[in-house]
């Protein structure tokens, strides 16, 4: 009976850190930071062949992939591997510019 006790307590707290793990998830989620979000494979991040940069907005011409319209959250990046830029919002003119605007640099890993 003894052992039947114990097994049942430790399936209890199976169950209970379980319980807890959406919510551990949800709050890294909301802490990832965007150098974590590109490494994940970010999905909006336009490769463009020149970079314009002004305080915190970036210009980019000749850009990929062909994408027209608004954007959030996406990365902006140049030629130069270390030339990469986490914008906020911005907007897109297919492969003609992009410009991200509220920009901060995402540091190379």
């Amino acid at each position: 009976m003894l052992i039947r006790r114990h097994a049942l307590a430790s399936a209890a707290a199976v169950v209970g850190l379980l319980s807890l793990a959406p919510a551990a998830l949800a709050d890294q989620a909301r802490t990832t930071t965007p150098q974590v979000a590109v490494q994940s494979g970010h999905p909006h991040v336009f490769e463009c062949r020149y970079l314009d940069v002004d305080d915190f907005a970036v210009h980019g011409r000749h850009c990929w992939p062909d994408h027209w319209g608004p954007l959030h959250n996406v990365v902006i990046q140049g030629p130069i591997f270390w030339q990469r830029y986490h914008c906020r919002t911005g907007w897109a003119e297919g492969p003609l510019w992009v410009r991200g605007e509220h920009c901060f640099p995402v540091l190379p890993s």
